[in-house]
């Protein structure tokens, strides 16, 4: 048998296709943008996608990815693996519909520089604040606020490789009044500051 569990790499090559099992891909670098029965989302770190079994799905990612999946073997090894949780883990693995990631992720981009909240984005995809929290925890993992934040420091890092804009300047585009803040959100989240950022985009183009 396949392993279930693989460490994946992904690329800007487009993979598209379907298979027998559900499957779950957890974000672990980078960012891979995923469409599974034309609902699109996008894997970072700290989200997952869930890709039901036989789901026409969709992946790929400009800057490089890396994933872990996990390959559902089949409905026996979900009931003996997970017992009393069998039931809410096959709704899980059986659930298409998910949250509206794209209109979500355009919200926060436009209104980056602003105060945002989870009454903002519960508006966007027509749910209570409460529902959406549980939604984010179910497909996420994360809360609402930490998905803000995080989708707030990829646009950063966006601005800071293609644009030549102050560092202020760019955490004040995502809504951080601090620089010093703003730094060390930025290394928090990928290891490195954002002058660091910079630097290595600017001699990859070199």
């Amino acid at each position: 048998m396949r392993p279930i569990l693989t460490l994946r790499q992904y690329s800007h090559d487009l993979i598209v296709h379907s298979h027998e099992h559900a499957q779950l891909v957890f974000g672990l670098s980078g960012a891979l943008d995923f469409e599974v029965d034309g609902h699109g989302s996008q894997v970072v770190q700290q989200s997952f996608v869930v890709v039901p079994s036989g789901a026409h799905h969709a992946c790929g990612s400009a800057n490089g990815s890396r994933c872990l999946v996990l390959d559902v073997p089949g409905e026996q090894w979900v009931a003996q693996s997970l017992g009393d949780h069998a039931e809410s883990s096959r709704r899980l693995l059986d659930n298409a519909g998910r949250l509206p990631y794209a209109a979500l992720d355009a919200h926060i981009e436009q209104n980056a520089a602003y105060p945002l909240q989870v009454a903002d984005l519960a508006r966007v995809a027509g749910l209570s604040s409460a529902r959406l929290h549980a939604r984010f925890m179910a497909e996420c993992g994360q809360t609402p606020m930490d998905y803000i934040r995080s989708r707030r420091l990829h646009l950063a890092v966006k601005l800071l490789r293609d644009t030549a804009l102050p560092i202020g300047e760019v955490a004040s585009r995502v809504g951080y009044s601090s620089q010093s803040a703003f730094s060390a959100a930025v290394l928090r989240e990928f290891g490195a500051s954002p002058s660091q950022l910079r630097r290595d985009s600017y001699d990859k183009r070199r």
